[in-house]
Parts: C-alpha cells; structure tokens; sequence
C-alpha cells in the first residue's frame, strides 16, 4: 500500500521505491495518493505552504529514502519539497492535486527569493544548508 496514514515521509518513500523499482502503479494508485498528498497542502506544520507532515515527523524527524535521518525545520523543508518531487512523478492531472501543487510551488519561490535577496549570501547554488539545497534541487530538476 503506498499510503502511509501517519506519515507523509513515508507515503512519499513509497512513491520513490515504487518508481526507483521501474514499478508502473495503475492509475487508480497513483490518483489516490497524489489526492491524499495534495490534502495535506498549507496545513499547519508545512514549510511555505508546501505539504505538512504529521505531528510525529515534526516532533521526532524523518528518515530520507536514502536512509539519512534530519528534523527540525530541514524535515519540513525536505519533506515539502519530496511531496511536491512526488506529484510531479505521479503525473496526476486532477484539478484539486494541480492547485495544490502550484500552491506549494509558489510558497517555495517565495522562501528561495527571500532567501536569495539575504546579503549573507554568497553562493547562488546554496539554499540555507546542504540538506536543503539538495532537497531544493531534486524537486527542481524535471522528475522522471
């Protein structure tokens, strides 16, 4: 089963081992989980809007796909940015699941402007730690 129904990591893992496995999910799969996703979009606990995790993920943290562990307020970030990473793989054309992206879309634009407008700020490539900034760019670069 792909949803996790306390936790978002662990939902958006499943989406992730499904398409690093070259599993195809039938269509029905795919738009419940992209809608389950797309229903936790600005809740409290998201980071910019994007997609909130449960109140265990942000208390205890998350552990990525790749098995490293973070919390605080990079698990809200990296958690929002793999959610939208896995709509994005889902390819859902539902309206409700578009808004919702779009919204997370545009409140991550927001915060990588803030962001980017700090003069302490050197580099261009770096969001606000490593974690984040390869966190930003997964979900940047065209899923496929």
């Amino acid at each position: 089963m792909l949803i996790s129904r306390t936790s978002l990591s662990q939902t958006v893992d499943a989406i992730n081992a499904a398409h690093f496995d070259g599993h195809a999910l039938t269509t029905t799969e795919r738009t419940q989980v992209a809608q389950w996703i797309a229903a936790r979009q600005g809740l409290s606990g998201s980071y910019g809007g994007t997609f909130a995790g449960f109140p265990s993920e942000r208390s205890r943290g998350i552990v990525l796909f790749t098995g490293e562990r973070i919390a605080s307020a990079s698990a809200r970030h990296i958690l929002g940015e793999e959610a939208s990473r896995a709509l994005r793989l889902l390819r859902v054309r539902d309206r409700d699941v578009m808004r919702a992206l779009e919204a997370a879309d545009d409140g991550l634009m927001r915060c990588l402007a803030r962001a980017a407008a700090d003069p302490r700020k050197r580099n261009p490539g770096l969001y606000c730690c490593g974690k984040c900034s390869v966190g930003l760019w997964r979900n940047l670069l065209p899923a496929g």
